[in-house]
């Protein structure tokens, strides 16, 4: 009678589908991102009502004093504008719709639409409901009206140019998995993330520049849009992996 092979493995039936049922860790890394920026809004806040016109704040008044005095404030004034609403919604909305086409889903444009309107929201309650006043508007470039903390257009330029790139990022990570001859495209999640990332930078250093912010209203705005970005994003992952825990 022939010995079975020894080498055979017998057949388990009913196993679990090992690492494929798995929810990928990076939603509950990006929840955790974001509660800690929200930490750090909320931290900042506290530090103005106990400590008003901090030490970061002067030095970079000085700091806005001395690029304005070297005339590079209308170079400002035009980047500024990328972190304006009239600005940052049909742009992101276009771009948004760009992915769309390009990787067959609506979940971009829908991201991109609760983005805006969410941080939108954020912004508005938290200037009426901390009532910063804006910096010395004898100093400003431009006028401005309105609360100063936390600055609307750092909130909103982190919210959703950085949405964009984490979720066009993420598009091309998923499409070279499914593709091996895509990895190429994958490499650009780095340019979009970095390229946002110096977007974001310059709409914040330019409204210190400007005069209409001290710098912790933008170091606010920062922690607020890229937070909820966070959110939004990991929530869109988790959804994805509940759906499909093989994909």
């Amino acid at each position: 009678m022939p010995q079975p092979d020894s080498h055979q493995q017998p057949i388990a039936r009913g196993a679990p589908p090992g690492p494929r049922g798995r929810v990928r860790p990076w939603p509950l890394t990006g929840l955790l991102l974001a509660a800690l920026g929200f930490w750090l809004f909320g931290t900042i806040a506290a530090e103005f009502h106990e400590h008003p016109g901090t030490w970061l704040d002067a030095r970079f008044t000085r700091f806005g004093e001395t690029v304005r005095d070297a005339g590079l404030a209308g170079v400002f004034a035009v980047l500024t504008w990328a972190g304006d609403t009239l600005v940052v919604v049909p742009l992101g909305l276009a771009a948004a719709l760009l992915l769309a086409v390009r990787f067959r889903t609506w979940v971009p444009p829908v991201l991109v639409a609760i983005a805006s309107a969410g941080i939108g929201v954020l912004v508005g309650v938290l200037k009426n409901g901390i009532s910063r006043p804006r910096p010395n508007p004898a100093a400003a470039v431009v006028e401005e009206t309105g609360f100063g903390f936390p600055s609307g257009h750092s909130a909103h330029s982190a919210a959703v140019y950085l949405l964009l790139a984490v979720v066009s990022a993420l598009l091309l990570r998923d499409r070279s998995r499914r593709d091996p001859t895509r990895d190429r495209h994958a490499a650009l999640w780095s340019v979009l993330v970095i390229g946002a990332v110096l977007v974001v930078l310059a709409v914040g250093l330019s409204r210190v520049v400007l005069g209409v912010h001290a710098a912790t209203d933008v170091l606010a705005g920062w922690a607020l849009g890229t937070s909820w970005c966070l959110v939004l994003a990991s929530l869109w992952r988790w959804g994805r992996a509940v759906r499909s825990p093989g994909g």
